[in-house]
């Protein structure tokens, strides 16, 4: 036992040095066994929201544009379509994403609603022979609701009403070169995560849509 002593006395800085990387093995093993813990749990309460294969349909591009003279009472009829996914166990939603659309050569930039609501007119009969219309508002939503592991396919329309100087300056110059307009969606999860997405995928706008 006396010779047993001694040798832990002539090798104890040893074995203190083997007793401090055996407790940082330890102590690191632990650290990530807890986060990998608290990543599971995480994955379990958040969404993981996807957007995927955006395409626009833009009637920018069509050649009839460029025989007509537009005011600032006229309009452009823009569609995007867009795959999202919920990669995550948790449900979640989106807020359906706003269209930006810009000409860098020119600086000028737009940022367009998509179309929530719409409305329907409809016929009833009132009192005697006389028959009467109303109209009929229907809201679509301002957000797309997916449940954990859910996806579905979206298509949303957007106007470019031309009511400034700039934005009847905008659509002059893109005439000239239709396809240097940049489209971006922009939009934000439940969770505050935000989204910009460059489209390039750009088509005429007839025909075009989900089918």
């Amino acid at each position: 036992m006396k010779d047993f002593i001694n040798l832990l006395n002539q090798n104890l800085g040893l074995i203190q040095t083997i007793s401090t990387i055996i407790l940082v093995v330890i102590t690191t093993w632990y650290a990530i066994s807890t986060k990998r813990m608290a990543n599971i749990m995480r994955d379990q309460i958040t969404a993981k929201i996807v957007i995927e294969n955006p395409s626009i349909g833009s009637q920018f591009i069509e050649k009839w544009i460029l025989e007509r003279s537009f005011d600032k009472e006229s309009f452009l009829h823009i569609i995007a379509v867009f795959d999202i996914r919920n990669e995550g166990n948790a449900s979640g939603s989106l807020y359906k994403p706003h269209l930006e659309i810009s000409l860098p050569s020119i600086n000028l930039s737009f940022k367009m609603s998509p179309r929530t609501k719409s409305y329907e007119t409809y016929n009833y009969q009132s009192s005697g022979a006389m028959t009467s219309h109303d109209t009929r508002t229907i809201n679509h939503g301002a957000s797309v609701f997916l449940q954990g592991g859910g996806s579905d396919k979206i298509e949303l329309e957007y106007y470019f009403s031309i009511n400034t100087d700039d934005m009847l300056r905008f659509v002059n110059e893109a005439k000239q070169n239709p396809f240097a307009i940049e489209y971006h969606l922009i939009t934000k999860d439940n969770f505050g995560k935000k989204y910009k997405i460059k489209v390039s995928d750009i088509q005429e706008e007839r025909n075009f849509g989900i089918r």
